[in-house]
């Protein structure tokens, strides 16, 4: 991951809310693109803690308001796909998120 990718993703997420339809999601767009910029901001200080913190709560925001992690992989096929299970585990963690 680097500042270059980041940006691509904070442009892709800005195309993304400017397509959807009034207020559907808007603000957890909004809040992802926080994260997002959050995260590019942690890179350019080389904190990789944070800058992984900030992406995977940009993609658990995504995740939920946007479906699965194959679909958001439609969207970002760059990002990597590991394995099912951790797949299904981010899709936990971002659908139980809000009650954690």
């Amino acid at each position: 991951m680097d500042a270059d990718f980041l940006q691509a993703m904070i442009e892709e997420v800005q195309a993304l809310k400017d397509k959807m339809p009034i207020k559907f999601g808007e603000a957890s767009i909004d809040a992802a693109l926080d994260s997002l910029a959050e995260a590019k901001r942690a890179l350019e200080r080389n904190d990789t803690e944070a800058c992984l913190t900030a992406y995977d709560d940009a993609i658990k925001v995504l995740n939920t308001h946007m479906g699965d992690m194959r679909k958001i992989r439609e969207i970002w096929p760059e990002i990597p796909f590991f394995d099912k299970e951790i797949d299904d585990q981010i899709e936990i963690n971002a659908h139980y998120k809000g009650y954690l």
